[in-house]
């Protein structure tokens, strides 16, 4: 009698079980496979990093103490919560071991222009790119793209991850005025976050086919070396 009074509790546990024990949903999109892939890259380009090629776990590294320095306070003000950044740092806290499942199983290293400083987005297009915060490891640009606008031609030489705080519809431009990629409009209200990884960036320009503002946040990495690139005097 004891086994079958027990029994609907024990067939309780094991329902409730799988919920204790699923890990909670994180408050934002980051794909770890692309992510793993760009430190890979970040590591294979001689002078970015060291002045030749690094290992995995030291691209880990360096892009960790870069979204360190940026000040706690900050991303509130830029629509960021507290959660979704102090979740985020203690995922990238995991360093190489966060891409020990898909580990990338090749590098390249980072297209080579030459990169005039007079192209640089908050340079030659400051309507749509603003210096949020800046300090030895990283540059903080703030991108609003108004609805319907086309930014100028510009350039972003640094590595980056971009934080897209309120997505529009838009259309990227190439360096020969070449529509590579579009998007359709945006019709949510309350947009997730999404974290995505960027290499360097050519000349380029996108256009916000949208009827509202689209808002990224970029953390760009600078190089600890001086031999990453040459500039343009």
């Amino acid at each position: 009698m004891a086994v079958w009074h027990m029994l609907p509790f024990t067939l309780l546990a094991l329902l409730i079980a799988p919920a204790w024990a699923a890990p909670a949903p994180l408050p934002y999109d980051f794909d770890v496979p692309s992510y793993c892939q760009f430190l890979a890259d970040l590591a294979a380009t001689p002078g970015y990093i060291t002045p030749q090629n690094t290992t995995l776990d030291v691209a880990a590294d360096f892009v960790l103490k870069g979204m360190e320095d940026v000040p706690a306070g900050a991303w509130a003000k830029w629509n960021i919560t507290d959660e979704a950044i102090s979740t985020f740092l203690a995922q990238l806290g995991k360093r190489g071991e966060l891409c020990s499942g898909t580990p990338p199983t090749s590098s390249r290293v980072f297209d080579f222009h030459p990169y005039d400083p007079a192209m640089d987005g908050p340079v030659a297009a400051p309507r749509s790119h603003t210096v949020a915060w800046r300090s030895p490891r990283v540059d903080v640009v703030h991108w609003t793209l108004s609805a319907q606008y086309q930014e100028p031609y510009h350039t972003h030489p640094l590595a980056s991850l971009t934080f897209i705080v309120f997505p529009a519809g838009r259309t990227y431009y190439d360096s020969h005025g070449t529509a590579t990629s579009s998007t359709g409009p945006y019709t949510g209200h309350h947009p997730r976050l999404a974290i995505n990884c960027q290499e360097p960036e050519w000349l380029h320009s996108i256009h916000n086919t949208d009827t509202h503002t689209y808002q990224v946040i970029r953390v760009f990495f600078v190089p600890l070396t001086t031999s990453y690139m040459p500039h343009l005097d």
